[in-house]
């Protein structure tokens, strides 16, 4: 048995644990310049803006003498010393707490964020992916920027050196073109069919170790350490539900589709991101909640999509580019966006070509 990590969220745990952040609000009236730990302590909720320090400076000073369109803020980061926790001698004597460097606590955070991982899982096996730069989706996204809402976050001030680390550390290989979530789908898929193709055998069990919900799409054996007491089985099409909370759920293609027929936050993909009609999770849950065949999810995604676009349309993206888009256009680039590769070099899928394939007219 073989564990492949989608190593990138561990990554980015280790790294974020070794840097402090903060924001720098700075009065352009007076060019005085105030740190604080984040944005809500400035001024409470960031519409009603009637919290936080300025109400309390408010309070005392006179109502509006500061006013929150006053102020810029700006994002900070820096370095933070890691705390490690005193330990037991044989005696009974506690030594004290003591600091050792960013670096060092990142990396003990990652070592032994994987080494409990394999022991969790009963191996010593394993490899994985992590990635950098663009992929073939920024060049892809004609609506809107592919993940362009993370524009303007701070990276982790270790992210890179970590990345570094850990392909020379681990058994890890650094992908570009694609994302991480790629290359562990890639490899999930093709353990699952060696799997089923020699036996089920527990020896032969390639499990993917991710947090990102796109790796729910793929058939395989799945495990996410925040979530899961031992790694689960996705096989086919699977289906949907609500969790605890009312949120929609899901995996196997069927949770692919519903990614297509909503939104992703995220990754800055959405149905209705170039239509005026209101359209959410639970919009593309009512459609496909029912559905049991690949040909009744691909129908009701047409359905979402003819909703919301009955005509065709001409738009200007975000890239000033001006041309006409209709409901297969913009099903065809969420498609694109949201389905993770399943072969090395496969490149992007033409929906029509499903959609002939099922013998569905659109």
């Amino acid at each position: 048995m073989k564990i492949c990590f989608d190593i990138d969220f561990i990554i980015f745990d280790a790294v974020s644990i070794a840097e402090e952040k903060f924001v720098i609000a700075r009065h352009s009236p007076t060019g005085r310049e105030m740190e604080f730990p984040n944005v809500t302590a400035i001024w409470g909720h960031y519409k009603k803006k009637d919290a936080g320090w300025i109400a309390e400076e408010n309070a005392k000073l006179g109502n509006n003498y500061w006013k929150p369109e006053d102020f810029e803020v700006v994002q900070g980061q820096r370095p933070k010393p890691f705390k490690v926790k005193g330990k037991e001698d044989e005696f009974g004597n506690v030594t004290e707490d003591y600091f050792i460097s960013p670096w060092d606590g990142a990396k003990d955070v990652l070592n032994t964020k994987i080494k409990s991982i394999c022991e969790k899982l009963g191996t010593k096996e394993y490899f994985g992916y992590t990635s950098k730069g663009k992929t073939f989706r920024d060049d892809l996204a004609t609506l809107l920027p592919y993940k362009g809402n993370r524009v303007g976050q701070l990276r982790p001030l270790l992210l890179d050196k970590m990345k570094d680390y850990v392909c020379k550390r681990h058994n890890i290989t650094l992908v570009e073109g694609i994302e991480s979530d790629d290359a562990v789908n890639i490899a999930t898929l093709e353990g699952y069919n060696n799997w089923v193709k020699n036996g089920k055998k527990d020896c032969d069990k390639v499990i993917a170790v991710a947090e990102d919900k796109d790796s729910k799409q793929c058939s395989g054996w799945h495990y996410n350490p925040n979530k899961d007491s031992s790694p689960r089985l996705i096989e086919g099409l699977g289906s949907l539900w609500l969790d605890s909370k009312g949120k929609v759920d899901g995996c196997g293609r069927l949770w692919l589709i519903h990614q297509v027929l909503s939104s992703d936050d995220s990754d800055n993909y959405a149905a209705n991101s170039a239509s005026e009609l209101a359209w959410g999770e639970k919009s593309s849950y009512k459609l496909l909640k029912d559905c049991t065949t690949d040909k009744q999810a691909f129908e009701a995604l047409i359905t979402g999509y003819k909703t919301l676009y009955p005509e065709p349309k001409t738009i200007t993206n975000f890239r000033g580019d001006i041309f006409e888009i209709d409901w297969l256009y913009v099903m065809n680039e969420n498609f694109n966006l949201a389905r993770m590769l399943r072969k090395v070099d496969e490149g992007t899928i033409n929906v029509k070509d499903v959609l002939d394939k099922l013998k569905i007219e659109y």
